[in-house]
């Protein structure tokens, strides 16, 4: 929620009080408005106050609890798209489920979504850790060693070590150490390919989040 999205209703509220308090100062003596003209202006100050109300609660109402996307971008894609069930502390996540047209894997087009601490956490000085889940279908011949490998183009290739993911047993599973980013990767038992990736994440919470993937 934007900071204009929560000042513009308090400013609306706040000059109507003050309106209301001042009276007075702006009105001549012995004048007095019409009934049809005080009937007019409390519709309008109803109508006013109403709206920026609604505006300020649905403001609030999207704050804390964002649509993510997740039904839009899940049928724009023949796949099941996994989310995480466990997230680190203090992390939610940042961005909406979007479809990339670039190449993955070998194929032309994923999905991505991002997770983070929150930007009050950012202002009160705490530092990012953001993590970007990558997913798209892969052949079931897909080899995720050979896939990383091939695409690194460094003298010194990145350690891919392999893991095992309870929650996904006897399915492809390594940890990729050794570049700018920890990334983990595991093919689900749909063929899945999902990455997940993050360049101040705990190893130990990247296994996890992949891990919680349903």
């Amino acid at each position: 929620m934007s900071l204009t999205q929560i000042i513009t209703p308090i400013f609306w509220i706040a000059l109507f009080v003050f309106m209301l308090v001042s009276k007075k100062n702006f009105t001549l003596p012995d004048t007095k408005l019409s009934k049809k003209a005080t009937i007019f202006l409390v519709i309008v100050s109803i109508i006013v106050f109403v709206v920026n109300v609604s505006i300020l609660g649905v403001a609030y109402y999207k704050a804390y609890y964002p649509n993510y996307e997740y039904d839009k971008i899940s049928k724009q894609v023949s796949y099941h798209v996994y989310q995480p069930t466990y997230l680190p502390q203090g992390i939610e996540q940042t961005t909406k489920y979007y479809l990339e047209e670039k190449e993955f894997a070998g194929n032309k087009g994923f999905i991505r979504s991002a997770y983070d601490i929150p930007i009050s956490s950012m202002a009160k000085g705490q530092k990012p850790v953001l993590t970007v889940i990558t997913q798209t279908q892969v052949d079931p011949s897909f080899d995720i060693n050979n896939y990383v490998l091939s695409t690194y183009k460094g003298d010194n290739p990145p350690n891919m070590q392999p893991i095992i993911l309870p929650n996904f047993p006897n399915r492809q599973a390594y940890l990729q150490t050794g570049g700018l980013a920890k990334i983990v990767y595991v093919i689900a038992p749909d063929n899945v390919l999902i990455s997940i990736a993050s360049p101040k994440e705990t190893e130990d919470n990247l296994q996890k989040i992949a891990d919680s993937l349903k």
